[in-house]
């Protein structure tokens, strides 16, 4: 376990034991992720806490694994080696949005861990994350009376964003379901209200729709998510008929999204109007 002498002692343990025995003889050590730990609080460039603990030295943390179903990347991949590793097997859409937001020099730099906690929920690739159903894997230490103890949980992302950051806690994994999507449409409405942006995934079997998924994001508004409108596209030939439109327009308003009838509105619809004959121009 290599420690660094400074005002601040900074620990670089190599397992999770180590960490906790850190935890338990250290009553104010603070776990500092660098980039993606939005809960450590820095003033003229010195951390507030007497001793931190950095987990880069965790060899977990720097993996890339794949089950039947998933492929498991640690927070600390690059996300150049995350996409170079996966590109075969991820979905398209999480491929090209990986390229798209982040050029080579960043990816070559920037961390999974980023992906986790450094990026603003309005990022239309949290939003994707949501609909690939994507899962974190959480440590959480809990200090009890006599020892410290490490709590691990795997949760999809969406029901993560709804929770308050912890400081004990470590964004550990990402879990992506292998599954292709080889139809995919990313819009954005930029309107006097702000910028809504539309991401619709689906799987079409001979015109029929096989499999779906229809989110939003605007502003700092948790990603907008629907399942019964996803479950009731199944196995249809057509996408939405007019009062649906009218109903996912009216679901908007409801969850915090200024409405605005003279451009939004008719925007979306039209969007909606034309999900299919995208889906069906874009075959990979």
């Amino acid at each position: 376990m290599a420690k660094k002498e400074g005002i601040n002692q900074i620990y670089q343990p190599r397992n999770w034991n180590d960490i906790i025995k850190i935890v338990d003889n250290k009553g104010n050590a603070q776990l500092y992720t660098g980039q993606w730990n939005k809960n450590l609080k820095v003033q003229g460039g010195l951390d507030l806490h007497s001793h931190l603990i950095v987990p880069q030295g965790l060899e977990e943390l720097k993996r890339i694994g794949r089950t039947e179903e998933h492929i498991e990347v640690g927070a600390l991949v690059s996300l150049e080696e995350f996409i170079n590793t996966g590109k075969k097997i991820l979905p398209i859409v999480l491929f090209d949005q990986i390229r798209k937001d982040f050029p080579l020099p960043l990816r070559n730099s920037l961390k999974v861990g980023h992906l986790l906690k450094g990026l603003q929920v309005s990022n239309p690739l949290i939003l994707l994350l949501c609909l690939l159903d994507c899962s974190l894997e959480r440590k959480t230490f809990k200090t009890g009376k006599k020892k410290t103890h490490l709590k691990t949980q795997w949760l999809y992302l969406q029901q993560h964003l709804q929770d308050k950051y912890s400081n004990g806690e470590l964004l550990c994994t990402l879990r992506v379901p292998i599954y292709r999507w080889d139809h995919y449409l990313i819009r954005n409405i930029q309107y006097s209200g702000g910028l809504l942006t539309i991401i619709a995934l689906a799987d079409l079997t001979r015109g029929y729709v096989s499999d779906f998924r229809l989110g939003f994001i605007y502003e700092e508004l948790k990603p907008l998510r629907n399942k019964e409108w996803e479950a009731s596209i199944m196995g249809r030939k057509n996408l939405f008929n007019q009062k649906e439109k009218e109903n996912i327009y009216q679901y908007l308003l409801d969850n915090g999204v200024p409405g605005d009838e003279e451009y939004l509105k008719p925007s979306l619809l039209m969007i909606l109007d034309n999900l299919l004959y995208h889906f069906q121009d874009r075959e990979y």
